[in-house]
């Protein structure tokens, strides 16, 4: 079973970075908990201790469960 899933999202507050865990919250609520096993910008890959800190940037995330 692949458990992978790709999540549109945007930072709100502190950063991102593969291989991190992460809550995915939609309305305040957590639908979702993961790893970070792919990050994007504007297509283009972030590299492994890349850090996203840039507040309201918007990101695709591929994490698994």
């Amino acid at each position: 079973k692949n458990n992978r899933q790709i999540v549109g999202g945007r930072v709100n507050m502190g950063s991102f970075k593969n291989n991190s865990h992460v809550e995915i919250k939609r309305q305040e609520e957590i639908v979702g908990k993961g790893k970070i096993v792919n990050l994007q910008k504007q297509k283009t890959d972030f590299m492994p201790n890349q850090v996203l800190l840039e507040p309201l940037d918007t990101v695709l995330i591929i994490f698994k469960d």
